[in-house]
C-alpha cells in the first residue's frame, strides 16, 4: 500500500487514518 514511504510518512498516514476511522484494530481492516 504505502510500503514506498518513508517511514515518518507511513506513521503520519496510519496516524491520520486511525483519526478518520475510529475502530477497533481487531475489527477494522488495515487502511489501505
Amino acid at each position: 500500500a504505502s510500503r514506498y514511504l518513508s517511514p515518518r510518512i507511513r506513521c503520519f498516514i496510519d496516524f491520520m487514518a486511525a483519526a478518520e476511522i475510529p475502530l477497533s484494530p481487531a475489527s477494522a481492516p488495515p487502511p489501505l
